[in-house]
């Protein structure tokens, strides 16, 4: 919670229990805010698109950074829940392509790791001939 000056908290109760907080002034807090992502996504081959479910509260801003490279994203930042989705190319590689990527918003954070399976080595066609 961030308190600037001329501000004041007021409880929020349920009989002798608090069970929230509010704040007058000039700066929107969300009290019950939360993260919620997949902890992780996997990806073929030969390329595809996935969707990456942001669960936060209305209002609540939220960012993402991290994707491997050529990766690309609908958005990576929004506010509010949120339906990202995270393309992956065709990976040509013989590697496996790994990545993390890391949502933050209001005072959370939350990761989710990224998995691509390795490509295929692709070799010419074979030709045989006959020699004189």
């Amino acid at each position: 919670m961030i308190i600037t000056a001329g501000q004041r908290i007021k409880e929020i109760r349920l009989g002798e229990k608090v069970i929230g907080k509010v704040m007058q002034g000039d700066k929107v807090v969300y009290q019950r805010s939360r993260l919620n992502i997949p902890s992780s996504l996997s990806f073929a081959a030969a390329g595809e698109s996935q969707v990456l479910s942001i669960g936060c509260a209305a209002g609540q801003a939220w960012t993402f950074d991290g994707l491997p490279a050529g990766w690309n994203a609908s958005a990576v930042s929004g506010t509010g829940p949120a339906q990202v989705t995270i393309t992956a190319p065709n990976n040509t590689s013989t590697q496996a392509v790994a990545g993390t990527i890391t949502v933050t918003g209001a005072d959370k954070t939350a990761t989710c790791t990224l998995s691509q399976a390795a490509g295929a080595k692709v070799y010419e066609d074979v030709v045989i001939g006959t020699y004189s």
